[in-house]
Parts: C-alpha cells; structure tokens; sequence
C-alpha cells in the first residue's frame, strides 16, 4: 500500500488497549544517552545528539513488543526483543537500542533505530505484528501505522 501522509489513523490507538503513540518519549541507549520526546517538534540539540548516534539518515523505530496491542507479559516481550535483536543481527542490519516510553515513564518498550527504506522497516514491523512505528524523515518523526497512512508527530493543532 502507498504511504499517505495525513491519512486516517483510525485504529491505531485503541485507547482501551494502549496510550498514544503521540504522548511517546523515546530514549536512546547509545554511548552518550539522550531522548526525544514526539509531543514537541524536534530540536537541533535532538539533531545533533541522533548524528553523533550515526542515525543522519532517515530511520524508523520498531518494537517487537505486544503485538496487535495486546498486552503481553514482560518475559514474552523480552524474548520477542531478543527474536528481533538476532533477526537484525543475522539480517546485517545495524541497529541503535530505543526505548519507547510513556511521559511518566510508567509504560516502556525496547525497541531499535534501524536505517531502511521506509517499506523495509514497515515490513519488518509487520513480520513481528506491530500496528505502527515512528519514522524519522531527517527533520521530524512520523506515527506509520501498519497500513502505511501517516500522522505527523507532534500532532499539529
């Protein structure tokens, strides 16, 4: 399916199942670590740290974690985390570890940066049933649900 930016996400977030992807702080377990939170534009300090984490190319950040929104136990997401982690290793492909995160940091999924093509990366989502992923396009983040509509991040009003 084409990408559309600014389709319909219905579906996505199903409020009874999981928080907004659009309220997500990213956290970035690189050498030097930092976080980008999607509720504001991206900054130039958040450029430069994502350069020095070598991701100055556009990027997606994928999760192997419950699946469908399902909410699964923490032992099935780590072992779903690792699938994922030997999956991008035996695939060559390089990777950054990315914690998706609540506001509040209540809620927390381990996920990767991985620098593919966008259809790549959505088909890698896919493999392991995620219902979106965050893209970077190299200026700001994107919400790329499954389908392959597109909502900006941060929402504009």
């Amino acid at each position: 399916m084409p990408l559309t930016p600014g389709a319909s996400m219905d579906g996505v977030e199903d409020a009874r199942r999981t928080p907004p992807y659009h309220d997500t702080v990213l956290e970035f377990g690189t050498a030097k670590p930092f976080e980008i939170d999607l509720r504001r534009p991206v900054d130039a300090a958040a450029l430069v740290s994502m350069r020095r984490a070598d991701l100055d190319e556009p990027f997606a950040v994928i999760t192997a974690c419950n699946p469908g929104g399902a909410r699964l136990d923490r032992e099935e997401n780590a072992r779903r985390t690792e699938k994922l982690e030997a999956l991008l290793r035996d695939r060559g492909i390089g990777f950054v570890g990315v914690d998706g995160c609540s506001p509040d940091r209540s809620r927390r999924e381990p996920g990767f940066a991985v620098q593919l093509p966008l259809e790549h990366a959505r088909a890698l989502a896919l493999e392991f049933r995620q219902d979106a992923l965050f893209w970077f396009d190299g200026e700001r983040f994107w919400l790329v649900a499954a389908d392959g509509s597109m909502a900006l991040l941060p929402p504009r009003s």
